[in-house]
C-alpha cells in the first residue's frame, strides 16, 4: 500500500470504523497525519502493527480519534512515550491498547496513564516495554482500569511474586495474562497464587 493511494482513498473515507494498515512498510508519518482528519470522526479500530516508519508525530494525529477503542502500536520503534500519552488522554473510549515492543515508549508512565485516564481499558499490552516494575503493576491492579482488565500482557518485564499478588487480588475480571520471559517469576510464586 503506498501513501498516495491512501491519501486520495482518505476523502472517501468518512465513514470507516475500522483501519488495519499492519505491515504496511511504505505507510509513511505523513500519510497518516492527512488521513486521520478524514477518519477521526468515526474510526473505532486502527491497527498499526509493524509500520515502522510512522514517527511521533504520526501517533499524536491520532489524538483526534476520540472515538477510538482500540489501538496497536506494536513494534514501531520510533514512537515514544508522549506521543502514546497524549492518545491515552485524549482517547476516553479506548478498550485495547498495544504496545507491546515500542523501545523507547517507558511502560511504567503507560501503565501509570492507563490507571489515570483509561476508565474503560479492557486489554493493556505491554509487553518488552522498559522499566516496568511490582510497583507500576500494582498501582494499576488497583486502579479502577485494573478492575476492568480483562487481558493484561506484561511479558519480559522485571516483575515478581507482588505483582501476581496484586493482579489476583484486584483484577477480577481477568481472563488473560502474559507473564512469559518475567524471569523475577518463580515456580514458587505462581504455586503461591494458584493456592
Amino acid at each position: 500500500l503506498s501513501g498516495t493511494s491512501l491519501r486520495e482513498f482518505a476523502p472517501f473515507m468518512s465513514c470507516l470504523s475500522y483501519l488495519n494498515l499492519s505491515g504496511c512498510k511504505g505507510l509513511t508519518s505523513e500519510t497518516l497525519i492527512n488521513v486521520a482528519p478524514h477518519v477521526a470522526p468515526t474510526l473505532k479500530v486502527l491497527n498499526l502493527t509493524q509500520c515502522r516508519r510512522l514517527d511521533n508525530q504520526a501517533v499524536l494525529s491520532l489524538a483526534s480519534c476520540w472515538r477510538l477503542q482500540r489501538l496497536t502500536l506494536r513494534g514501531l520503534w520510533q514512537i515514544d512515550t508522549g506521543s502514546v500519552l497524549r492518545v491515552m488522554q485524549s482517547c476516553s473510549q479506548l478498550r485495547l491498547l498495544d504496545v507491546t515492543s515500542c523501545g523507547r515508549v517507558s511502560g511504567a508512565e503507560i501503565l501509570q496513564s492507563a490507571a489515570g485516564y483509561c476508565t474503560e481499558l479492557r486489554a493493556l499490552l505491554v509487553g518488552a516495554l522498559r522499566d516496568i516494575g511490582d510497583a507500576e503493576v500494582v498501582a494499576l491492579a488497583m486502579s479502577t482500569a485494573g478492575a476492568t482488565l480483562e487481558q493484561l500482557s506484561i511479558n519480559d518485564t522485571e516483575i515478581g511474586k507482588t505483582s501476581l499478588k496484586a493482579i489476583q487480588a484486584h483484577c477480577p475480571e481477568l481472563r488473560s495474562l502474559d507473564i512469559s520471559f518475567c524471569h523475577g517469576i518463580t515456580e514458587h510464586s505462581m504455586v503461591d497464587m494458584i493456592t
